[in-house]
């Protein structure tokens, strides 16, 4: 009787190309495969504050030189101190309701900026948040920076970005310039490596400082830095580990090496692309979420109710949810903006809908008290035969690492659906007097198929890993 593993990397041999109903191949949910393609829960959360407001976070700040995460929740705007104090700071200056918000600190005391698509907000060290006063200042801005003692705005929806005077970041004389080597307009404004990033619908260019002391042609565009590739959203960007991650206008989840956009994951190129298809992609917003010594590219898709990340060290992806225990459905991933503070050796995330704000942590194993379910969906597998299989029995492991509390809630649901069919069959196996260290796992009786596909459902409210289950089964040969 053969046996084969049932692999959790993702990239699975011996598959059918089958037309999937809901055009899913491997995936991952609330979970990540390990180096040794063991699946283990992605990182939990806790509440961390609740400032009561009843808008979703649109941003976070780690305000390292005031020792204070800054918090924009609806139209306020929060103080917040590493003990968990909330302190309302809005006054004139407002945030606006929708909007991730852009930050640039001015190194200087006094001088946070922020903007989400109104006018540009200055938040002080203590007092209240005002408007920048300045006439010429823009007033639909979208992103802020700071280049060399400059601060910098997109402004409207055309191809212009904006400059104060050098030094002067609250004083503006009407400074600007239009991203036109191709008129497709001006989807957001970044800084990073002493360079403007300014991305478009469909191309991106690069520019900088001339050293001028005209402030008005302060910046020109980068020669031979010219990108053909342009971003899906005007949030999708993020910068991680020193290079940019963004959702292209194609529907790919890119990263700039030099000069070229890296289609990814690199070792199942149209996995991720293909499923990305299957919703409308133009409204994620990106982030970059380090934690724990794991690093993550992390686009939300407010319309279609995804959240999915790129895994940058293991070149794979997955996708985040928050499990509804009333309704039995997997809901939206309540995060919407993170921070890493590593002065307070924290990483914050803001709640979509709520004032709350999280701390994450990968010694954390529920969704601020609610079960988390890990899920891992295989590709069909055909087991390198056309013939039909009789599946006898699944085998596999469980470790726990911390075996001397108690056993908690642990459950396991295998499910399986053949040859194309939408109908998943299944069986629950409940662990919840189960204790140890190693738990072994076996179910039987999974009957005949040409093709299947496998789904396996964690629940557990502690730290676990699940290893590479092993399916028994023989091969009919009529």
């Amino acid at each position: 009787m053969p046996k084969q593993i049932i692999p959790l990397s993702g990239s699975n041999q011996n598959t059918d190309e089958i037309a999937l109903p809901d055009a899913l191949g491997a995936s991952v949910v609330n979970g990540y495969t390990s180096e040794l393609n063991n699946l283990h829960q992605f990182p939990g959360y806790e509440e961390f504050v609740d400032t009561g407001v009843g808008f979703g976070v649109t941003g976070l700040y780690s305000w390292a030189a005031q020792d204070q995460l800054i918090a924009t929740i609806g139209e306020k705007v929060f103080r917040i101190t590493e003990d968990g104090t909330a302190t309302d700071i809005t006054g004139t200056g407002t945030p606006q309701l929708n909007g991730k918000m852009t930050w640039a600190d001015f190194g200087t005391d006094d001088l946070l900026f922020a903007a989400n698509g109104g006018q540009i907000i200055q938040i002080p060290n203590s007092g209240t948040t005002q408007f920048i006063a300045d006439v010429d200042a823009p007033t639909t801005v979208s992103h802020v920076a700071v280049l060399n003692r400059k601060l910098l705005a997109k402004n409207g929806n055309d191809g212009r970005f904006d400059w104060s005077n050098a030094d002067a970041p609250t004083t503006w004389s009407g400074s600007f310039a239009t991203a036109e080597g191709a008129e497709d307009g001006l989807k957001g404004l970044y800084v990073a490596d002493e360079r403007i990033w300014l991305p478009g619908n469909r191309t991106t260019e690069r520019w900088r400082d001339t050293g001028a002391s005209d402030i008005n042609n302060a910046f020109v565009a980068e020669s031979q830095q010219y990108i053909q590739r342009g971003v899906a959203s005007t949030y999708a960007p993020a910068y991680c580990l020193n290079t940019w991650y963004w959702l292209d206008e194609f529907g790919n989840i890119v990263r700039l090496l030099g000069n070229t956009p890296e289609v990814l994951p690199r070792q199942n190129p149209q996995g991720l692309t293909s499923f990305l298809q299957t919703f409308d992609f133009s409204d994620g917003v990106g982030h970059f979420l380090p934690i724990d010594g794991r690093y993550y590219y992390i686009v939300n898709f407010e319309k279609a109710k995804k959240s999915i990340y790129y895994d940058i060290q293991l070149d794979r992806w997955g996708e985040l949810s928050y499990w509804n225990s009333l309704t039995a459905e997997n809901n939206l991933f309540k995060g919407s903006v993170f921070a890493f503070f590593p002065e307070w050796n924290a990483v914050f995330m803001g709640d979509r809908q709520t004032g709350k704000i999280y701390k994450m942590s990968a010694n954390l194993f529920t969704d601020d008290g609610a079960l988390k379910r890990v899920v891992y969906r295989s590709a069909y597998m055909d087991r390198g035969s056309e013939d039909w299989k009789q599946s006898h029995r699944i085998t596999g492991r469980m470790k726990r690492k911390n075996v001397t509390s108690d056993p908690g809630n642990l459950e396991l649901m295998v499910r399986y659906r053949d040859d194309g069919e939408v109908q998943w069959h299944e069986q629950t196996i409940d662990m919840f007097d189960v204790n140890g260290y190693d738990i072994r796992w076996e179910v039987r009786q999974l009957g005949q198929y040409y093709a299947r596909q496998y789904e396996f459902v964690v629940t557990a409210d502690f730290e676990l890993i699940f290893g590479q289950p092993v399916e028994h089964f023989s091969v009919s040969m009529f």
